[in-house]
């Protein structure tokens, strides 16, 4: 099809040596060279053999399906906040636990802390506030499912200063005790 549209040629796969069975994976990129009556005479390109890249990629992304497992099983939710910002992200398995639509983003602070049991508010409230000027946080508090039930968290974070820009951010977790 690429040579017909004249359009570059791009692939991925994997080749096997008859030999050693030995597997390589390939990336093939080529374009299509055409005389004045459009006749294609040449393809121009390359190949890369890219097996280590994508061995990592691979187990990578078996990592990441591991963790999630993991969060999934423990019932715990990652989530971060830059600091300076205020940016919150969440992990998958947090908006879970908190009946969150991952579609609207993290809960708002104010929808958090209606949920958030009377008795636990004043608690919850200093530890963030303790967090966010820079240390690290371990609180308890019991939050109100979209059921109506009480489930009791406990959230762990850290303040990590990245390396390279010096943001500080909380990078923490959610878990149902």
């Amino acid at each position: 099809d690429s040579i017909e549209a004249g359009s570059p040629f791009e692939a991925e796969f994997k080749i096997r040596n008859p030999k050693t069975k030995r597997e390589r994976w390939i990336y093939e990129k080529a374009n299509v060279e055409f005389d004045r009556e459009g006749n294609a005479v040449r393809i121009i390109g390359t190949m890369l053999d890219v097996t280590r890249s994508k061995e990592q990629e691979i187990r990578i992304k078996r990592t990441l399906a591991q963790l999630r497992k993991a969060e999934e099983i423990a019932e715990i939710g990652y989530w971060e906040k830059t600091l300076n910002t205020g940016k919150l992200y969440w992990g998958d398995n947090k908006y879970k636990l908190f009946d969150a639509d991952p579609s609207e983003g993290p809960v708002s602070r104010q929808d958090f802390f209606e949920q958030v049991h009377p008795n636990d508010r004043k608690a919850i409230y200093d530890a963030y506030l303790y967090a966010e000027s820079g240390n690290d946080l371990d609180v308890s508090y019991r939050y109100k499912k979209s059921d109506g039930s009480f489930r009791t968290f406990r959230e762990k974070a850290e303040v990590v200063t990245e390396d390279m820009t010096g943001t500080q951010a909380l990078r923490g977790v959610t878990m149902d005790i």
